[in-house]
């Protein structure tokens, strides 16, 4: 989620992108038998791609960063000059290193420390919960220009102060406006009851490196509400080319894809062997006889953060038996190491989890296994996810963009076969559209897939 909204702030400043190291990432860091867990996030995203197909899409390692810091004296315009915020001298990153891929938490702290001391400029304030980014469709202006500019295209003299006079997100429960629509309507649609603008100034734009701090606090900046929903484009067409390009090239890469594919392939086999012994194998298969179902099913954790949306097996297995036919075959994601926990279910389902595949998962690093969940997971008919969980709110936009391509049921407002097991008022939030609003870490919009191809399609009529 971070990633896509760093890299898609990039993108939108001009900037060239500088990755972190590799290090251990929260849900990654499985080591049996000497498995990789240090990741970049080039591990899971074709990121080099991205960089190479797209001209202004600049993307580097911090070692490429460091080096170019490190050749201070260079003449072929790659010269990166960070200064002691005292001295105003050139600085260096300590110990002069420059390959940080193998730090310890205690040395990353002591990189991050310089990077904030001695860019040019070190940003704070930019929490995606609260403010809203805006970009002019015209470059080049100062903070109070982009301000009156903003007034102007609105059609209102103050964004921040009249938040009653703006429409409340729920008001556009099930009828999105056009996604060529006016700024103001598109920026009432998006705006989500946040009380700030984050404007990139001319400040911002002079200063040569730009230090992104990212915190749970207001000391820096929290980067943690899907891209689309922080990034305003006053240009529509930027908007929608946004959106595509995340959802074209911040994918996950081939060897995570093919993964999941073989057990995709293996779990319609079972579907199918499990059709012939009911029916016979003189009946012929259609599509529906090859569909199954998906669950992602969070507790761990959540058991403690969340206590409202983990319910116990019997009550899964009634909610379950609301919305999925019985005897059908169901995939369920979940991190759940008690499989007994499921026999309520089992009672009534043909059940199956990632373990049963391992054979389709040789060589396969364990750490990926919630990613390759993950997209299991966005392929099944019916989807009944975890409410909180980013996990779930991923598969949900992965199976937007899937929903669009095939052109399924409801596809035109965004509207999915998708349901969440708790709290009850929740269940049925994503069939159908509704606007970006709080919690926006918590859930994905369909603002993130719905006719994201317009101008595209045009351009074909």
């Amino acid at each position: 989620m971070s990633l896509e909204t760093l890299i898609t702030m990039g993108i939108s400043m001009g900037r060239t992108i500088v990755l972190p190291p590799e290090q251990p990432i929260y849900m990654f860091r499985h080591r049996s038998k000497k498995q990789k867990y240090r990741f970049s996030f080039e591990d899971f995203f074709h990121l080099n791609e991205a960089h190479l197909e797209h001209v202004g899409v600049n993307i580097i390692t911090m070692s490429e960063f460091l080096t170019r810091v490190m050749n201070a004296n260079a003449d072929d315009g790659t010269i990166i000059i960070m200064k002691d915020p005292e001295t105003g001298l050139p600085t260096y990153p300590p110990g002069n290193r420059t390959d940080w891929n193998h730090a310890n938490g205690q040395e990353l702290k002591q990189l991050h420390s310089w990077l904030e001391d001695s860019s040019s400029l070190s940003v704070i304030g930019w929490e995606t919960n609260a403010c809203m980014a805006y970009w002019p469709e015209i470059t080049g202006l100062d903070q109070d220009a982009t301000l009156e500019r903003i007034y102007n295209v609105t059609n209102t003299s103050s964004i921040i102060s009249s938040m009653s006079s703006w429409p409340r997100p729920s008001s556009f429960d099930n009828a999105p406006i056009p996604v060529n629509a006016s700024v103001k309507e598109r920026f009432g649609e998006q705006r989500a009851n946040r009380p700030n603008l984050c404007l990139y100034n001319a400040t911002m734009q002079n200063a040569q490196v730009l230090y992104f701090k990212h915190t749970f606090d207001r000391s820096g900046n929290r980067f943690l509400s899907p891209f689309y929903t922080f990034h305003f484009y006053e240009d529509w067409h930027e908007a929608l080319w946004m959106r595509r390009f995340v959802r074209d090239h911040l994918r996950y890469h081939n060897e995570l894809m093919c993964a999941a594919a073989r057990v995709i392939d293996s779990i319609r086999n079972r579907v199918r062997q499990r059709h012939v012994g009911l029916v016979g194998s003189n009946h012929s298969m259609e599509y529906n006889d090859l569909l199954f179902h998906t669950m992602h099913i969070r507790r761990g954790d959540f058991t403690l953060q969340y206590k409202n949306v983990v319910i116990g097996a019997e009550l899964i297995s009634q909610i379950t038996q609301e919305i999925i036919e019985p005897n059908s075959t169901i995939f369920i994601a979940t991190d759940e190491k008690n499989k007994t926990f499921f026999e309520p279910l089992a009672r009534h389902y043909d059940l199956c989890f990632l373990h049963d595949f391992a054979h389709e998962l040789k060589n396969v690093n364990v750490n990926y296994f919630g990613i390759i969940d993950q997209i299991v997971a966005s392929r099944g008919e019916v989807f009944i996810g975890t409410w909180f969980s980013t996990l779930s709110a991923y598969v949900n936009r992965l199976r937007g963009y899937y929903s669009i391509r095939d052109k399924l049921t409801g596809y035109e407002k965004g509207a999915l076969k998708s349901f969440y097991f708790s709290p009850p008022d929740k269940r049925n939030r994503m069939r159908q559209y509704f606007a970006p609003q709080p919690a926006l870490w918590a859930q994905e919009f369909p603002m993130a897939w719905r006719d994201i191809d317009h101008d595209v399609n045009m351009e074909g009529t």
